[in-house]
């Protein structure tokens, strides 16, 4: 009996001891979670194994007011990785102009390898000599069809009529133009690349619609696995339904890349893809085998038409939807627009690239809108290539890096009552010059900036000036102008649905 108390008391002992030590591990764990590494820019205290909470609606607000306490770079924790935020023009300029190849880099996350197969893409692509060429070849073949009188002359002769068919089959009644918009928006990208006019009726082009919302759906504002790496290990229903999604997209993109291949005609290109394709062949690396394209593969050109799409539709319809909210809430601004676009354009064609050299005033109606509500509020998370560093801080290498565009276009360091609508900011109104500040960056900057910026920036003018040429757009009659109160979503900030009525101007 005595030696069975003994044994127990010997247990009890160690049971205490053990659990002791082992809160004490978890305490020092505990601690060791929230330090900052040495000279990591401040930021504030996270909660341990968790890091901070951050608005998953309202990120870029969160990181704003953060700025205000811990200045213009700070570090926040998110799972187990720190992430360096900027947040004025100057630090930003300095990261990604002045060390612009230290801060080229991407993170290795899961899902980005869901949504390019395994970065093989511009947009989620490690910063290397691959990276590069991809990106060269993709300016290249932008250069050579998407830009220009290809962009023009479709828009003209397809889109336009389809997009006065949608409108005035409203017949005057209140609708929500954000499937108008986005349908327009993707017919053109569609047609680029693809080579035929689709109707937004047509099947083809409704499956590359649904196939693109279930995308941007589940993508949400990231998976969690990328904050809590150990829940990869466990079958995550949203994650599985992604790669489902991705995988069916990337499958029906290659099926119209072999379609092209059929019929292919170096001497007659008619679309993006068989201008990727030549540029496959021309710069194919031949090394004893002439089929050897090492450095332009299938699955980057796919995956470069599919940066086309994601990128190319669901920003320029938002930014157009987000137009007709302001134009609605600030008539003597559409008024203006519309005067320009009379005196310019008239009403007997439609709007022409060479036109927006004769139109500053929309031209900065549109910039404005992208200085106040920029699409990409948060630019796409960097990563540093190397040890480096920013202002007085130190920053190791592969550690996390965010652009937070809506600080720098909402800071009164930089612009004048910075949450006023106000298109003057961008032009002489005596002179009619053109001004750009250098803290706008609505595409950002350095390595990462947008490729297809080139061709943002002309669907946008062509549209919102055919739009407002055709339309006027106002709340419905007993209601409220549409709310500018934003949100953000798989990377892009959005506006709250809301129905406007438009009547014909001519």
């Amino acid at each position: 009996m005595a030696l069975t108390q003994l044994t127990w008391s010997a247990f009890s002992l160690v049971s205490t001891q053990s659990l002791v030590i082992g809160i004490i591990v978890l305490l020092l764990l505990a601690v060791k979670s929230s330090l900052r590494p040495r000279k990591m820019p401040p930021g504030p205290i996270p909660i341990p194994f968790y890091g901070n909470i951050i608005s998953d609606a309202l990120p870029h607000t969160d990181y704003t007011n953060l700025s205000k306490t811990y200045g213009d770079v700070f570090s926040v924790k998110l799972g187990r990785h720190y992430m360096v935020v900027l947040n004025s023009a100057d630090v930003i300029k300095e990261a990604l102009v002045k060390k612009a190849n230290d801060y080229a880099g991407r993170p290795k996350r899961l899902l980005y390898d869901i949504l390019s197969e395994k970065r093989q893409n511009i947009m989620f692509g490690d910063y290397d000599n691959n990276w590069k060429f991809l990106r060269k070849m993709t300016h290249k073949a932008l250069r050579n069809y998407v830009t220009g009188e290809n962009l023009e002359r479709l828009i003209v002769d397809s889109v336009f009529p389809q997009l006065q068919e949608s409108i005035d089959e409203t017949d005057g009644k209140p609708f929500d133009p954000r499937p108008v918009v986005l349908s327009m928006v993707s017919t053109v990208i569609a047609s680029l690349c693809f080579g035929r006019n689709y109707a937004p009726s047509d099947p083809e082009f409704q499956q590359v619609m649904d196939m693109i919302d279930n995308i941007f759906h589940k993508v949400g504002n990231g998976l969690l696995e990328d904050s809590l790496p150990f829940l990869k290990f466990f079958p995550m229903k949203r994650r599985r339904e992604l790669k489902e999604n991705a995988d069916k997209f990337a499958n029906f993109i290659q099926g119209k890349i072999d379609e092209h291949r059929k019929d292919f005609d170096p001497d007659n290109l008619k679309d993006f893809i068989d201008n990727m394709i030549k540029l496959q062949q021309d710069e194919a690396v031949t090394d004893g085998d002439e089929d050897d394209q090492s450095l332009f593969t299938d699955v980057q050109l796919r995956q470069t038409i599919n940066d086309m799409f994601i990128a190319g539709t669901d920003t320029t319809g938002n930014s157009l939807y987000w137009a007709i909210a302001y134009m609605v809430n600030y008539p003597d601004v559409q008024v203006k627009v519309q005067e320009e676009i009379d005196d310019v354009i008239g009403h007997d064609r439609y709007p022409k690239l060479s036109d927006r050299q004769e139109m500053p005033y929309c031209d900065a109606v549109i910039r404005e809108l992208m200085r106040i509500k920029p699409v990409a509020a948060l630019a796409i998370t960097h990563s540093t290539t190397c040890n480096t560093s920013i202002g007085e801080y130190e920053i190791p290498k592969d550690t996390l890096v965010t652009v937070n565009l809506s600080a720098a276009h909402r800071s009164e360091k930089y612009w004048e009552n910075p949450e006023e609508f106000r298109p003057e900011r961008f032009i002489d109104l005596k002179t009619k010059e053109r001004k750009t500040p250098d803290s706008f960056m609505p595409f950002s900057m350095g390595r990462r900036v947008c490729v297809g910026e080139v061709v943002a920036k002309a669907e946008l003018f062509l549209i919102f000036t055919g739009l407002f040429q055709q339309y006027r757009f106002s709340a419905p009659p007993g209601r409220e102008p549409p709310g500018l109160d934003e949100f953000c979503e798989a990377l892009v900030l959005r506006c709250y649905p809301y129905e406007v009525v438009a009547k014909k101007r001519c």
